[in-house]
């Protein structure tokens, strides 16, 4: 038989046929359940399984149907298997089925990608056979009382390449350098439609494995090939290789074999193992004196050759080891160093150790340090130094200001002494001047070091109160150096200026019948002194001729108000004499006069001559005759008016 074999098994049916109508309906609802199964294939892993499935459904439907039949009138039946390759070229004959006779009849009639002939039996490929697709056709051939279960099975060939089927973002992998020696990646696995030795083989680095840096480690399971990634006993240096390309390749054990790659892309992470290194041990440099903050020393260099935050290096001053607190700083990102404080050749400071600090920027820094010496030169850099001692100094703290009196005649009690030096040996001071005063001070002095502030004129506090000065002394150098010093004197004050009203008469009008406590006038008097020498009270003169009882003032305010009720018809206008007094020692005082005019109101009646009147009248008088004549006096109005009522 032709690309084929086949084994007969010869069975017959029960003596005790079942009846043709129970078995039809049997065969009806297995048929119904498998045609349930088709349109609802859960369950089925892939297109190759699904596909297999719904033969044999079909087989088994068929299978079934022959079944009845065969049960029905009894017959004998061998099972016939054949091999076909896959891709076997349309019309190549796989063999023909062992069961004699020309009407052939096929459970079920048809299948895909063969002819089955009716007439002999032969099978022909009339289809693309793929075995990843279905690798097994079954089917049943009947003819008079014989039929054949017939088994199709498409065998493998190498037609399929090995296939990476790798983790996500695996292709690029970041693994650090400290990672441990074995340290292991799962990288994913490696699949092959093929069986057998067609299937995948195994696989390895091919490409790119520095030093065999890396290990492939491959285990069997039922998906494919599981690819692990190892460390191969072999540290990682990022700065020795920062980088890797490994190729990978996957091989099958088929002829021809077939094979697949993929590149793998390591990047070894940086961790900080390399401390930043100086390029020397120590330095060396000097500076002026005088050089002016921020003056550039030098500059240090330290390099990290990790990458990234722990490749980046700052510096910075150890002061626990270094001779002055921040005499001298580094700038931390250039290395330079730089005067931070003034520096003083004459004070001792000629000589500094200055120790420097590079430090990485890690998550746990490393640091080198180095040590650099700078020297000082000397150079006429010290101005001369002023010193002010007040010799009647009032403000405690403050040493610049002192104090004269005023009205204190010339050459007097000397003010200040001031004291010149200069720590510059050789350029001594030679000019001491004195500036402000309006020639009111003057300067003397005996051994050009120390002089004395003395009163050259009389002062006037009221006219000047204080007195900013300064005094300059500039050396012998070349170019000369000049300091200044400024102070104050303050002028303070004598009692010698008397209270004064700005009017030395002052008139006031008010009305007979106000009630006591009543605002008459405000009166103000000035004092120019100072403190208790200006400060005023107010009184009243008693002068009982002009009523000056009836008023009183308020010592403080000045507030002349009535005392009592005042009275136009005994004196129309009193006459006060306010004095002003300060509190000086001994005090001081002035006087101003203050003229009220009381303005009258009718407060007083008419008085009759007589308080009753007693008159006869005769009953013929006349209309218009005299019955009495009655007279009236007030102190005020001279005209009255006269009514009956």
């Amino acid at each position: 038989m032709l690309n084929g074999k086949s084994t007969d098994v010869c069975f017959r049916s029960e003596k005790k046929p079942m009846d043709s109508r129970t078995v039809q309906l049997k065969s009806c609802c297995r048929c119904q359940t498998w045609k349930s199964r088709l349109k609802n294939p859960d369950g089925l892993r892939s297109p190759s399984s699904y596909a297999t499935n719904i033969s044999h459904i079909k087989v088994l439907y068929w299978t079934i149907c022959l079944l009845v039949l065969l049960v029905k009138h009894g017959t004998c039946s061998i099972s016939q298997t054949f091999y076909v390759e896959e891709n076997t070229p349309v019309n190549t004959v796989i063999g023909q089925i062992n069961i004699g006779g020309s009407n052939i009849r096929y459970s079920p009639p048809s299948i895909p990608n063969f002819d089955l002939s009716t007439a002999n039996g032969v099978i022909t490929v009339t289809g693309m056979l793929d075995r990843e697709d279905r690798d097994i056709y079954k089917l049943y051939a009947v003819s008079g009382k014989r039929y054949v279960e017939v088994n199709i099975i498409v065998t493998d060939v190498n037609d399929n390449s090995p296939e990476f089927k790798l983790r996500p973002n695996v292709t690029s992998l970041t693994i650090s350098e400290a990672a441990a020696q074995n340290y292991k990646t799962a990288l994913g696995s490696v699949v092959d439609r093929d069986v057998g030795n067609n299937s995948t083989q195994g696989c390895e680095i091919v490409e790119g494995n520095v030093d065999g840096t890396f290990l492939l480690e491959t285990s069997r399971q039922q998906g494919g090939l599981v690819l692990d990634l190892v460390v191969n006993n072999y540290e990682l240096d990022y700065e020795v290789t920062p980088f890797y390309s490994l190729v990978l390749k996957a091989f099958d054990g088929g002829s021809p074999q077939r094979t697949s790659t993929i590149r793998i892309n390591i990047t070894v992470q940086d961790v900080n193992d390399n401390s930043p290194m100086f390029a020397h041990s120590h330095y060396s440099a000097h500076v002026p004196e005088d050089a002016k903050i921020g003056h550039v020393v030098m500059r240090v260099s330290a390099t990290d050759i990790d990458s990234g935050r722990n490749g980046q290096v700052s510096y910075e001053v150890d002061y626990g080891y270094s001779d002055s607190q921040d005499t001298f700083q580094v700038n931390g990102t250039t290395g330079v160093i730089y005067v931070n404080q003034p520096l003083d050749y004459e004070g001792g400071h000629k000589l500094y150790k200055v120790v420097i600090k590079a430090r990485d920027r890690g998550e746990h820094p490393l640091e080198d340090t180095t040590t650099v010496t700078i020297n000082v030169t000397d150079v006429n850099d010290n101005p001369p130094d002023i010193d002010i001692h007040f010799l009647d100094n009032q403000d405690g703290l403050d040493k610049n200001v002192g104090h004269v009196m005023e009205n204190e005649p010339p050459g007097g009690a000397y003010i200040a002494r001031i004291s010149v030096s200069d720590e510059d040996v050789s350029t001594p001071v030679v000019n001491v001047t004195l500036h402000g005063g309006e020639d009111y001070f003057g300067l003397v002095t005996r051994d050009n070091t120390v002089y004395l502030i003395s009163l050259a004129g009389v002062v006037d506090r009221e006219q000047t109160p204080v007195f900013n000065m300064k005094v300059t002394a500039v050396d012998s150098g070349d170019p000369p150096l000049r300091s200044e010093k400024s102070f104050t004197i303050i002028v303070d004050d004598v009692n010698d200026n008397v209270p004064h009203f700005q009017q030395k008469v002052y008139y006031a009008d008010i009305q007979e019948v106000v009630p006591p406590e009543s605002s008459v006038i405000q009166l103000t008097a000035t004092d120019p002194d100072l403190g208790d020498n200006a400060l005023l009270t107010y009184s009243i003169m008693n002068t009982p001729q002009t009523n000056s009882d009836w008023f009183q003032i308020d010592s403080r305010s000045g507030l002349i108000t009535t005392k009592m009720r005042v009275d136009c018809e005994t004196q129309s206008e009193p006459k006060l004499v306010v004095v002003a007094t300060d509190s000086g020692q001994p005090a001081l005082s002035g006087t101003t006069t203050v003229i009220i005019r009381i303005r009258d109101v009718n407060d007083n009646q008419p008085v009759f001559d007589q308080s009753f009147y007693n008159v006869t009248v005769l009953e013929n008088m006349a209309n218009g005759s005299c019955v009495l004549i009655v007279s009236g006096l007030h102190h005020v109005f001279h005209t009255l008016v006269f009514a009956v009522i």
